[in-house]
């Protein structure tokens, strides 16, 4: 690697699910701190590292991440999950255990893998020691890290098969633990304050321990002897309570043997079978003075042995104080080297001693940096990665040694000017922009944004009350409109302050613990999350000042002529200029340059500029070519089953591309500065619209990137209510899904050619496939305005499949008139009805019912054109019907809405209908389908109150339908025109239906009147059938023209019937005491017309009417009989008013 970049993932552990975990031990209630920074921190690691599973086979993850947190109380184990075989559909989570009480210190944990063997299956074991002296050890098998693992080991109902708690030693009568270190699963060694070592034997993991002191016999011949004799003076042996001889690591360096390292800095060979001192004691080195130095710093370990050729070699960090260290490099800090021997004895090793300087050139007075862990790695060279870290920073290099001399050769430094733009947030950022950053961006996780907003609730003063049902971004949006309201602060300024704090939680997060060095990256266990160094992409560290480019140098040196905003506001408005030429490019530069660079100051950058040889090929590369994808065509296969993406390797990846991406983006800042000073010309002009070109793609790639989905299922809508997860992003599964040479080059953690391939090639080359994936992936999971918002604009709109998807986004956004205007034109369809393009679209669009269901319709193997392009339009008439009932649609009143798209469900049908009326031949097929498509064109038009087009639609399917299903569809609309109050149409002289159709109107009135329980309702339908007797079969409205007059006011005695027989009940239960009288005085208003009627009649014999009686049978009564009960009713009425 040439240099090194890294890549944060921060939180981590939050996007996996966790599995919580209790000893049988009881717990008293904790105390829950009010500050919610403490608490931030408190849950924050304050040791931690990896266990390596990579020799472990068949293992889904190679690597684990272990963590104690910062008060000790909990430990948590989280799989990193870089090759998880997603097909599988195998998930995983994190497992967190929790203590009754915290633990003595970080010293007194330790975690060991142990690989699958003849007694069974891999597991984790930890050790613990708390502040009671319990002994906990816990043995986590890598099953029970599945999810929805049925054989759930970690429940208290079996406690004994994976933990076991002891007091095996009294050390409040002795001293307390200082250090615990487990060398297998069989030996663990304690160190205590005074010194003192144990040995804790057990024969299994979670059996009974033995417990064996060591014993420090004095050796015949010690190093220390004769300084100990003539030392005038002594170095205290005890440092708060902790003795110098206290051991701070140990590793074990044969069968039986192990090695510890004391803090004044003497190596010490104890044997586990006898508990002595192998040899005397070995002293790192000596002060001028003669005495004996302690360690002053506290790395993640001192020890390591690592194999170097056929030797295996001890490794040993340690702290000191000679002439080395006060050069102008030196960093106090010494690795020795010990050969091992089998029985693993130390011997004086051959390669030298290895001073490292410090990473950064800083004031060696205030040199802040220190050794937090390292790794020797060897295999074709030796070399050394050293974490150097200064309170949450952290820095990475690589030493190399010499194979002849073992002597430092060469050394790699990580990136230093790595800064995202989320890093220098500016209070001129919008509120949107500042949002996506806190939500979508990946940049922080739940527990951070969280954390940020209760902080800045209680220092606001607001009053919210967060519910449980209420969503993260809504309590956001509580405490900020409040907080602006009562503080009269602009919400862009709110969400800046939370955005700071958002970033310094990040920072907090970072703190590094550990590393792992893999084959292709270096892991570094963080407070909170996980970072990764690994190779620099040519536009990290392009800016680097150890670049000698002269070009670098002066980008660089521009950079710094122009203020962090100024970039930003000229990035922006240049990246929005639809035409670049001189004019508008002159304006932009006036508008932000003018008067910041004095005139002499850009006459010494342009000769400097000029003096660069082959700058305009540097500019040019810098500007980024066009990739071609030729160099995978041959490397690149299929995915196999099972191979896939887990949750470590896509974080990573997105991080990475977005870290290579922001760092180009400031180059490109930097360069365009530098050309807008240039005088312009052709060249300079292609120049700005090649980089113009770039910052767009750019600014869709961060786009596509920040749209994420609530989780993986294909049925997940856009995250909206929380943090979004950027493992969901629509970039998995619209582009890297679709692109086999990305999966691959992904696969193979080749992350540099990826981004090249992904921004040159993909999203260059490939631009307009890579939107339309895009959008197919939004429009699939109902996401119209969101596509209507970011990506219409950026849709090829001469492509017939973009026109059709852009019919889509407007159904999906409920814009009725713009989807008929696109959709009409058949046309439309012509272009896309050909396999290629029917494919994608159906598969693209396969989850979305109502779309899947529209497009498998009109993409039918239909061969006759005439039938295609009905059901086409039958199709549009559907779709436009189904949106109109859409629940959503009517929840939000879009009562408009609704009817335009009844309207445009109408008329595509009326043309489906028209299409086939004209076809050149009929069958049975056609006949069906026409009746179908009128059936259909009813129903619509009664929805939508078009009652001519009901009635003459109906007066069409009078031919096609069986009196059965007629009197159905004669029923809906009788009964639409009465709930409507357009009962009057059935009288209109034009409406040929009703007349020729009479008794069958008469049959649904009288069947209307009678099933409706509902008196008020049902005198309705008797007085319009009483109107329909006498009107509905004439043709004039001529009084001496009427038609049954006796048939008529047979349904009002009818209802007189009905009223007398439920009157006492209707009396009783009556709330209303004067509705029931209204209904008495209706009643003799009736008796008056039926009798007035009855009259009409001139001959005695023809003054009757048919009635019902009490058994439900028919009889008749005459005028005479109609006039009693008339009198007697009136009578009864009389009554009820005295």
């Amino acid at each position: 690697m040439s240099s090194f970049s890294h890549s944060d993932i921060v939180g981590y552990s939050t996007h996996l699910a966790s599995k919580h975990v209790k000893l049988p031990l009881k717990y008293h209630q904790a105390e829950v701190s009010s500050d919610w920074a403490d608490k931030f921190r408190n849950n924050a690691s304050c040791f931690g590292g990896f266990l390596d599973l990579s020799l472990q086979d068949g293992n889904f993850f190679s690597s684990l991440q272990y963590s104690v947190s910062n008060d000790l109380m909990t430990v948590q184990l989280s799989p990193v999950l870089n090759d998880e075989a997603t097909s599988l559909g195998v998930s995983f989570e994190n497992i967190v255990i929790h203590l009754p009480h915290p633990l003595i210190g970080k010293g007194t944990a330790t975690f060991q893998f142990v690989a699958q063997n003849l007694s069974g299956e891999p597991y984790v074991l930890i050790d613990l020691i708390d502040v009671n002296y319990l002994l906990i050890t816990l043995k986590i098998e890598l099953s029970d890290f599945l999810v929805g693992n049925s054989n759930h080991r970690l429940s208290l109902d079996t406690f004994n098969d994976w933990v076991n708690i002891s007091v095996p030693y009294s050390f409040e009568l002795r001293s307390a633990p200082f250090l615990m270190k487990g060398l297998n699963p069989e030996n663990l060694v304690v160190s205590m304050k005074d010194g003192g070592l144990l040995h804790f034997k057990r024969n299994s993991p979670l059996a009974t321990i033995d417990i064996f002191n060591f014993s420090e016999a004095v050796p015949l011949v010690s190093f220390n002897f004769m300084n100990g004799l003539l030392r005038s003076s002594k170095v205290d042996s005890f440092n708060d309570g902790v003795s110098a001889n206290a051991v701070v690591d140990i590793i074990q360096t044969g069968a039986s043997e192990f090695a510890a390292l004391s803090i004044d800095k003497h190596i010490k060979l104890w044997s586990l079978s006898s508990h002595k001192q192998v040899h005397s004691a070995l002293p790192l080195d000596k002060s001028d003075s003669g005495s004996s130095v302690w360690l002053t710093s506290v790395p993640a370990k001192y020890f390591q042995i690592y194999e170097y050729g056929s030797k295996r070699i001890l490794a040993v960090l340690h702290t000191i104080e000679s002439s080395h260290s006060k050069s102008s490099n030196g960093s106090g800090y010494e690795f020795r080297s010990f050969d091992l021997s089998e029985e693993g004895h130390l011997f004086k090793s051959e390669l030298p001693s290895f001073t490292p300087d410090i990473p950064l050139k800083v004031d060696l007075n205030s040199n802040p940096f220190k050794i937090q862990d390292f790794q020797f790695v060897s295999g074709d060279e030796l070399s050394c990665f050293i974490l150097w870290k200064s309170n949450t920073y952290s820095v990475l290099t690589r030493h190399k040694f010499s194979d002849l001399t073992g002597v430092a050769t060469s050394v790699t430094h990580s990136v230093s000017n790595q800064e995202f733009p989320h890093l220098e947030l500016s209070s001129h950022f919008d509120k949107e922009y500042l949002k996506e950053l806190i939500f979508d961006s990946g940049y922080y996780d739940d527990e951070i944004v969280k954390t940020a907003l209760n902080i800045f609730k209680d220092k606001s003063g607001v009053t919210v009350n967060f519910t449980s049902n209420s969503t993260l971004r809504h309590n956001f949006r509580q405490v900020i409109d409040a907080t602006s309201q009562s503080a009269g602060i602009s919400e862009s300024s709110l969400w800046y302050k939370i955005a700071l704090m958002c970033d310094e939680f990040r920072k907090l997060s970072q703190e590094a613990t550990s590393i792992l060095v893999t084959p292709d990256m270096v892991l570094v266990s963080q407070a909170h999350g996980v970072r990764v160094f690994r190779e620099a992409h040519f536009f990290e560290s392009y800016l680097e000042p150890t670049n000698n480019s002269g070009l670098s140098k002066l980008l660089n040196a521009v950079s710094t002529k122009i203020s962090v905003n100024t970039h930003k506001r000229l990035a922006r408005d240049f990246s929005r200029l639809s035409n670049v030429d001189v004019e508008s490019v002159s304006k932009v530069a006036s508008d932000h340059l003018s008067g910041k660079i004095a005139d002499d100051e850009i006459s010494a950058i342009m000769d400097e500029l000029a003096s660069i040889p082959d700058v305009v090929d540097e500019i040019k590369l810098l500007l980024g070519n066009d990739f071609s994808a030729d160099f995978v065509v041959d490397d690149v296969s299929p995915f196999k089953s099972g191979e896939g993406f887990g949750l470590f390797a896509k974080l990573l990846s997105v991080d990475i591309f977005k870290s290579i991406k922001c760092a180009h983006e400031r180059i490109l800042h930097d360069l365009l500065i530098l050309l807008l000073l240039c005088e312009m010309n052709d060249d300079i002009l292609e120049f700005l619209k090649t980089l113009v070109r770039r910052l767009s793609r750019y600014e869709i790639i961060e786009e596509v990137f920040n749209i994420s989905f609530e989780g993986s299922g294909a049925e997940s809508s856009i995250e909206t209510r929380g943090v979004s997860h950027i493992e969901n992003s629509v970039y998995w599964v619209a582009v890297v899904k679709k692109s086999t040479g990305l999966m691959r080059l992904l696969s193979k953690k080749d992350y540099n050619m990826a981004f090249d391939f992904y921004c040159d090639y993909a999203v260059g080359t490939c631009y307009d496939e890579y939107i339309l994936d895009v959008v197919l992936e939004l429009i699939n999971k109902n996401e119209g305005d969101l596509v209507l918002r970011k990506f219409i604009s950026r849709l090829d709109s001469i492509a017939p499949i973009n026109r059709f998807l852009t019919g889509l986004v407007h159904f999906l956004t409920n814009s009725p008139q713009k989807f008929f205007d696109i959709f009409v034109d058949y046309s439309t369809f012509e272009a896309v009805n050909n396999k290629e393009t029917s494919v994608r679209l159906l598969k693209g669009i396969s989850t979305n019912a109502k779309l899947k269901d529209f497009l498998s319709s009109i993409f039918s193997a239909e061969s006759n054109d005439s039938v295609l392009k009905s059901k086409y339009y039958h199709a549009l008439s559907k779709i436009c019907s189904s949106q109109a009932q859409d629940a959503d649609l009517k929840l939000s009143n879009e009562s408009e809405t609704q009817g335009q798209f009844l309207k445009k469900s109408l008329e595509f049908q009326k043309m489906a209908i028209s299409i086939l009326e004209q076809a050149t031949y009929q069958d049975d097929s056609l006949t069906r389908l026409v009746t179908q498509y009128y059936h259909d064109l009813f129903n619509d038009a009664l929805e939508v109150t078009e009652y001519e087009e009901a009635i003459a639609s109906l007066d069409k399917l009078d031919n096609f339908l069986s009196r059965n299903e007629f009197r159905v569809c004669f029923t809906k609309l009788v009964r639409t025109l009465i709930t409507h109050h357009e009962i009057n149409r059935l009288f209109g002289q034009t409406n040929e239906l009703f007349t020729r159709n009479y008794l069958l109107v008469d049959s649904i009135l009288l069947e209307l009147a009678n099933e409706d329980l509902i008196l008020s309702n049902a005198l309705k339908c008797y007085e319009f059938l009483y109107s329909w007797r006498l009107f509905g079969g004439s043709q004039s409205s001529d009084v001496n023209h009427l038609g049954d007059k006796r048939g008529a006011v047979e349904p009002l005695y009818i209802f007189i019937t009905r009223f007398r027989m439920e009157q006492d009940n209707l009396g009783s239960v009556s709330d209303d005491i004067e509705d029931f009288k209204q209904f008495k005085l209706k009643v003799l208003e009736l008796y008056m017309i039926i009798l007035n009627c009855l009259k009409t009649f001139k001959n005695e014999d023809d003054q009757w009417l048919i009635k019902r009686d009490t058994s439900r049978g028919m009889g008749y009564v005459k005028l005479r009989e109609l006039n009693l009960e008339y009198l007697q009713w009136l009578k009864e009425l009389e009554m009820d008013l005295s």
